[in-house]
């Protein structure tokens, strides 16, 4: 009778801690853009507190913007391997389009990445964000954007959930913005070897 008891409450747990997990997944939309726009996110700076805050939302970002369908993503893998050989070096907007190949990169800062005290664990993030042309060195979008989550019983968010909301309303406002400026979505870039 205890075994049956203990089984229940075990498998209870087990569904009530698999439901309160984020996943997000996407999948490239069918119909994209004619002319995606090709861009590298560059790891962002990390929070003083977690420095590897940094990587994480510079990871959440990637996925909201391939979730938009309107950009070409250089991978970040492929990104940090050829920024690993400039490692220290402080690269100009047109190093760094040459060393990740393309001609917009967007660099951000995490400013808060935290749980804050209170009646519970809150989670608070705030991130910034920019989008350089590396020909040009100009900044072309920034925003800058902080949220705090859900602390109640009902509703609990995590950092990762605060980080990738606020993730995809960067992700739609880079995209908006390349929206009413489609000859920037055109441009090419020609590296330079």
């Amino acid at each position: 009778m205890h075994t049956r008891r203990f089984l229940a409450g075990f498998l209870l747990l087990g569904v009530f801690v698999v439901g309160c997990v984020n996943r997000y997944e996407f999948v490239r939309p069918v119909q994209t853009v004619q002319h995606p726009v090709a861009l590298a996110v560059i790891p962002f700076q990390g929070s003083p507190e977690v420095p590897a805050s940094g990587q994480i939302v510079a990871d959440i970002m990637v996925n909201q913007l391939y979730a938009t369908g309107q950009f070409a993503i250089v991978s970040p893998e492929l990104v940090a391997s050829r920024l690993a050989s400039h490692e220290g070096e402080a690269l100009s907007p047109a190093e760094l389009g040459r060393v990740a190949q393309a001609p917009f990169i967007l660099t951000g800062r995490v400013i808060e990445y935290t749980y804050k005290a209170g009646l519970g664990e809150t989670p608070a993030v705030a991130i910034a964000a920019r989008l350089t042309d590396a020909a040009t060195g100009m900044v072309l979008w920034s925003a800058n954007s902080g949220s705090a989550g859900a602390a109640d019983s009902l509703k609990e968010e995590s950092l990762s959930g605060v980080s990738t909301r606020i993730c995809q309303q960067m992700a739609v406002s880079l995209a908006q913005f390349f929206s009413e400026n489609p000859s920037l979505a055109r441009q090419k870039f020609a590296l330079r070897r």
